[in-house]
């Protein structure tokens, strides 16, 4: 569960968020290296303020944070992004999918939301040393969003990133 999430090492981590008040994560060390992921339900806005500040709270300096979505629930997470000085980005759908999905699934959403299932099924097990359990599309989808991240922030370099969705 990300609201307790263990962060072990001092080195900045990403943690990227598929958002709604489902919503998906996951939080990579910057070598690339995937900590956890997971799926989370708050059901209300006051309870995901309250995981946000949780889960920031927790990762070292020089930290990141990337979001995909909008709206009130955004906005959440980029006020304790900026109350812990956590570098922030913001991004859609359309954006890591053009990077990290071939071109025939990016105009199907159902289809895009498969094949990020599997990618990131590799991903986990490639990038953490164990497989996926009961991966849901948006914790998937919230792996991709993070190891885009990783590349985007260059804390990855072009080969990794392409081994990681190719693989």
């Amino acid at each position: 569960m990300i609201s307790s999430l263990h962060i072990a090492e001092s080195s900045p981590h990403l943690l990227a968020i598929d958002l709604g008040l489902r919503f998906g994560w996951s939080c990579f060390q910057e070598d690339g290296a995937l900590v956890a992921y997971g799926s989370h339900h708050c059901g209300q806005a006051n309870k995901l303020s309250a995981v946000a500040y949780r889960s920031l709270s927790r990762l070292p300096k020089g930290s990141a944070l990337i979001v995909e979505g909008n709206g009130d629930l955004l906005r959440v997470w980029r006020r304790y992004a900026k109350k812990y000085e956590i570098t922030y980005l913001n991004i859609s759908a359309e954006r890591w999918r053009g990077d990290c999905l071939s071109t025939k699934y990016l105009h199907d959403g159902r289809a895009a939301k498969k094949r990020a299932e599997l990618i990131a099924s590799r991903l986990i097990r490639a990038r953490s040393g164990r497989g996926s359990t009961s991966l849901r599309h948006d914790a998937a989808e919230a792996c991709l969003i993070g190891w885009w991240g990783l590349h985007h922030l260059s804390w990855i370099d072009e080969v990794t990133f392409q081994q990681g969705i190719d693989s």
